[in-house]
């Protein structure tokens, strides 16, 4: 017989989202999408990742996952990579965005180019705007449904260099809380935002090819670190968990919030 004790944890909501819901991980192909990817499939759910078909023609996806290519600041690829998606998949049960890129080294506004402008903004904000419009219907037709993107630590501890990067996250914060307002109760819209990840977009990486991405000289990586209550900088693996609780059912109030990742470096 099981005990007062034992049912009420059994009754406590999963931290996960349910096993064999269908997610769609937009930029899965990169460092911090791999890690998601692999940690969705481990959790038991259907992954079907939206890339560049450059991307996934190298084969960077792990195993097990399906894939769809696209150009995400392109509208009709993008509305044609969610209509393939139906004839291929039928249900979307959480969407994750994490597309994002931001030029380095860093150079002040005064330096920075009308064209990497437009670039960052684009594939920053304008392909956020465009994958949750055309994943909506989708997410509204479903349970407990979420859509969760990735922001970043720079849009509320503002740092020198990063400009272009900053007011296109920062414009993400406010599609994710207009978003929400627009879509509860059917859709939960959340975001994390880490601090500097250690990946290999701190070489260059933009994701579009034809970087150094090895390239760090310009990043103390120690120093970085030293100022992090932590004592170290974030990683793939540390996103990864908040963004999988803002999609379970644990966090089924929980919606139009930005989730700080940044192991104590700022406390907003």
């Amino acid at each position: 017989m099981m005990t007062t004790s034992a049912a009420a944890i059994d009754a406590l909501p999963g931290f996960l989202p349910e096993a064999g819901s269908r997610v769609v991980i937009a930029g899965g192909a990169g460092e911090l999408g791999k890690s998601l990817v692999r940690t969705c499939l481990v959790a038991n759910l259907k992954v079907i990742v939206l890339d560049r078909p450059a991307v996934l023609r190298e084969g960077s996806i792990p195993d097990g996952a399906k894939s769809i290519g696209v150009e995400a600041t392109d509208e009709v690829s993008i509305n044609a990579a969610f209509a393939k998606f139906v004839q291929s998949h039928g249900d979307l049960d959480h969407l994750f965005f994490v597309i994002g890129f931001s030029p380095t080294p860093p150079k002040s506004l005064q330096e920075a180019e009308v064209v990497q402008w437009d670039s960052v903004v684009s594939v920053n904000l304008r392909s956020a705007f465009l994958v949750a419009r055309a994943a909506l219907p989708l997410l509204k037709q479903r349970r407990q449904a979420s859509l969760t993107f990735v922001s970043s630590a720079l849009t509320y501890g503002v740092q020198s260099g990063y400009g272009p990067y900053i007011a296109a996250k920062s414009g993400l914060n406010g599609l994710v809380r207009a978003l929400a307002i627009e879509n509860a109760p059917h859709v939960r819209v959340n975001a994390v935002a880490p601090s500097v990840m250690l990946t290999a977009f701190l070489g260059g990486g933009t994701g579009q090819g034809g970087e150094n991405r090895e390239r760090r000289d310009w990043f103390d990586a120690t120093a970085a670190a030293s100022v992090v209550p932590m004592r170290r900088l974030c990683t793939p693996e540390d996103v990864v968990g908040p963004m999988l609780f803002l999609a379970s059912d644990a966090a089924r109030f929980i919606t139009g919030q930005i989730l700080h990742v940044n192991g104590g470096r700022l406390t907003p």
